[in-house]
């Protein structure tokens, strides 16, 4: 697929129903059709998380201000967090190819970065979250939670291994990102 066939509009819509609906739609996503549909989708959702943090940067909350809030800092957000969102994309779908390829999964890589780049619904709401007291805590809770139904869902593992490990995973990185 290439850009001028997709459909920007559907956008907010798919992302609402990634967040309200995730087991429906990890369990009716297309494992395949290559990067850029799923690309273009989380570099969106990362603009609009640029957009929010450029608004907290502004408005001096939340805990990233101290690292050059104000006007500048807080625009460069809108050119940052897409760039950041969409290099994630693939390296986290690594990461995450590995934990699954661990827990029995048989699925490719591809199907890792779809993934990845669909749960990018949730940084315009984590942007939002992390900017309250403890809100790296509750995004912790909210990405083990998405992680669970990904894998439950796209790559049918069971749900107690999935909630085990990603649990774990969760725990660790809560204990040392010393929140």
């Amino acid at each position: 697929m290439n850009l001028k066939d997709m459909n920007f509009a559907d956008m907010p819509q798919k992302a609402l129903i990634i967040i309200t609906k995730p087991s429906d739609y990890f369990k009716k996503m297309s494992k395949t059709g290559g990067f850029v549909e799923p690309l273009v989708f989380a570099m969106m959702m990362g603009l609009i998380g640029g957009i929010f943090q450029a608004v907290i940067n502004v408005i001096g909350f939340g805990r990233y201000t101290g690292y050059g809030n104000g006007l500048i800092a807080g625009l460069s957000m809108i050119i940052k967090m897409p760039l950041y969102v969409g290099i994630g994309c693939f390296i986290c779908a690594a990461v995450f190819f590995l934990i699954w390829k661990f827990m029995g999964s048989q699925e490719n890589y591809e199907t890792a970065v779809r993934c990845i780049a669909y749960l990018a619904a949730l940084v315009p709401l984590t942007t939002l979250v992390g900017a309250v007291p403890y809100g790296n805590i509750l995004n912790t809770i909210i990405y083990v939670f998405y992680l669970v139904m990904v894998s439950v869902h796209a790559y049918n593992l069971p749900s107690q291994k999935a909630w085990l490990v990603f649990g774990i995973i969760g725990a660790f990185y809560a204990i040392i990102g010393g929140w």
